[in-house]
């Protein structure tokens, strides 16, 4: 591997906080492939190695059906259109290949689905490692802000779902789907992703050190029993039964996560925040988040160690039951207690301990509560949640516990909220 691409990929994985902006290295080898020849081709190139150099591979317009690209390695490889070309996929599957950059591809489904269990639409799976999807669309031309219950239980797949070890989704936007992303593999990260319009979670983390940063979650729909969240995660012990195991090193930095956006829909939920049920949890980052949900889980971890939940703003999206929404860091749910928790700089509509963590395992400091939202924030209605001159929270910042970075921002007391 040459030693610009080696940087680039080391910016990617290796670091969370990197800016995913250095620019790809010269490829030697381009192949031209269309509908037709192109499972074919990429087959062939898998057997014979991708050259050490790298290749660029370029679609060409039309259909390309479920495409699977499957053990490329060697040498990086970027898939990408030709020139002024827009390739579609009705499914999109990635396996058993290393350094691979998929850019600017479209995914659509719009059939009733056929099978009982949903699927991906767009899925890293088996022994991959450092592949990246990058601005990524998934049903673009989908509008299902009017779909009934029934439209939503037959034609909603899950988004994307990341297995493998160090893979990346990338500025993807992604609609009119169930889950939206799953992270399910080690060093997953998602940064700068818009899911909008789903039916069950907007992402989950199921995985350790996973990073979740600047993403944009919102317009949840209701359809069947699940307690949708924003984003979720719980763990599995070796039985594979829940809250059994332990989650480690998560990231969850400048997110938005808003269960009403777009008044259009038609079935909105009751979406949870940040629900971190069935712990453990241990050093989790959770800071610059905004939620605004209508319901009391805006932050919950039940079964964490050594958690910090810093700077976010987490607010009612209406008045009334259920909420306010509350930042909470509880014992787990078999009553095992939570240590070594830190509560700071927050504005949130509650703050709500638990009577089974001892005084003093969970620091509480610095924080606003603002069951009503207009109190501290400048125009909740119009979805301005920056801190309102004179009020209570406008400056808050202890310098002891700001927070400790997206990407290439700024660290210190000028840290601005988010605002969404």
């Amino acid at each position: 591997m040459s030693s610009s691409i080696a940087r680039r990929l080391a910016a990617v994985w290796l670091c969370a906080a990197a800016a995913f902006t250095a620019p790809a290295a010269a490829a030697l080898d381009v192949m031209d492939l269309s509908p037709a020849d192109a499972g074919e081709r990429l087959a062939a190139l898998a057997r014979a190695g991708v050259p050490d150099d790298g290749v660029t591979i370029r679609l060409a317009d039309g259909d390309y059906g479920a495409l699977t690209v499957k053990g490329l390695r060697g040498g990086p490889a970027t898939i990408e259109p030709a020139p002024g070309a827009t390739p579609r996929f009705s499914r999109l599957r990635v396996i058993d290949s290393v350094d691979v950059e998929l850019r600017r591809l479209v995914v659509e489904w719009t059939e009733p689905r056929v099978e009982r269990h949903r699927r991906p639409l767009v899925e890293v799976a088996g022994a991959s490692e450092r592949v990246i999807i990058r601005d990524l669309a998934i049903n673009p031309d989908v509008d299902p802000t009017g779909w009934a219950a029934e439209d939503w239980q037959s034609r909603a797949e899950h988004g994307v779902r990341l297995r493998g070890r160090d893979n990346a989704l990338i500025g993807a936007d992604i609609r009119a789907v169930y889950h939206g992303v799953e992270a399910l593999g080690p060093g997953s990260m998602a940064r700068g992703n818009r899911v909008s319009g789903f039916a069950g979670d907007g992402m989950r983390v199921l995985a350790d050190g996973v990073t979740l940063e600047a993403n944009r979650i919102t317009d949840c729909v209701s359809i069947d029993k699940n307690h949708d969240d924003g984003i979720q995660g719980w763990t599995v012990g070796p039985d594979r039964k829940p809250g059994r195991g332990v989650l480690r090193d998560a990231r969850i930095i400048g997110n938005t996560l808003i269960s009403r956006v777009d008044p259009r829909y038609s079935l909105p939920c009751g979406m949870q925040g940040i629900g971190l049920f069935n712990g453990f949890f241990e050093n989790w980052t959770i800071e610059d988040n905004l939620v605004v949900v209508d319901h009391w889980h805006g932050i919950t971890m039940m079964g964490a160690r050594d958690a910090r939940i810093v700077h976010n703003t987490v607010v009612d999206r209406s008045p009334g039951r259920p909420g306010p929404p509350w930042i909470t860091i509880m014992s787990h749910n078999d009553g095992r207690r939570s240590q070594r928790g830190l509560i700071a700089n927050n504005i949130v509509g509650a703050l709500r301990g638990s009577k089974e963590v001892p005084p003093g395992t969970v620091m509480t400091v610095g924080n606003v509560v603002a069951p009503d939202p207009a109190t501290a924030v400048r125009d909740p209605a119009g979805l301005d949640y920056r801190p309102r001159p004179g009020g209570p929270a406008f400056g808050l910042v202890d310098p002891r516990f700001t927070p400790s970075g997206v990407a290439d921002r700024p660290v210190g007391a000028s840290w601005p909220r988010p605002t969404g």
